[in-house]
């Protein structure tokens, strides 16, 4: 089924948004079958809504067709994940979905098995990027008064999807993507089309990784 065929004003959440900036969203929300909803803790950066991720009484149960989060859920304590995974889907419509992307860290540990913790792996607008960085947090920014930055957990694959699927989603899908894992979360009643776009979502992701 093509985007033509689908219905039209779907909603997507897109949590820690940070300044509104189409970088920060992912190119396949950015089309005229998405409606984005902009959520950030921090008010400064002028979202539609300031909430914290683990606590979305704002929002109604059942009101948005997908939650989109790019390298914010490794910001929570590990013991406050169960509870924003747990917000994600009483705010999911039956037939939504999540597309969730986290650091990598079986990735990461390579090279600090290899001791290599300080030394640079990739380049990022922030600067660049070191093992530690990805642990614990972009270390410049942080100095800087970022304490926003600060990583308080994080996941292999095996972890992510296994919390995920505790919390209430019916079927994960996760994937390795270099430093990252894409996590692909169905909702109970997920329809067809949802779930031929989230497989779109994650196959676009992995082509631009290459």
């Amino acid at each position: 089924m093509s985007q033509a065929d689908a219905p039209q004003h779907r909603t997507v959440l897109h949590i820690g948004c940070g300044y509104k900036d189409s970088s920060r969203m992912d190119p396949f929300f950015e089309t005229e079958y998405w409606t984005e909803t902009r959520l950030d803790v921090d008010p400064a950066v002028e979202p539609d809504i300031v909430a914290s991720l683990t606590d979305l009484s704002g929002i109604e149960d059942n009101s948005y067709d997908a939650i989109y989060g790019s390298h914010v859920i490794e910001h929570l304590e590990w013991h406050d994940v169960e509870y924003a995974f747990k917000e994600f889907v009483r705010v999911l419509k039956p037939t939504g979905f999540g597309y969730f992307i986290t650091p990598n860290l079986e990735k990461v540990a390579e090279h600090i098995a290899k001791g290599e913790l300080e030394v640079k792996i990739f380049d990022s607008p922030a600067g660049p990027i070191t093992p530690i960085d990805i642990v614990y947090g972009h270390r410049y920014s942080i100095m800087k008064g970022r304490k926003d930055m600060i990583h308080r957990t994080g996941f292999t694959h095996l972890t992510l999807g296994r919390r995920l699927i505790e919390c209430g989603f019916a079927k994960v899908e996760t994937q390795l993507n270099g430093y990252d894992i894409q996590a692909i979360c169905l909702m109970p009643e997920n329809d067809r089309w949802v779930q031929e776009q989230a497989e779109k979502a994650k196959e676009e992701a992995a082509k631009a990784d290459v």
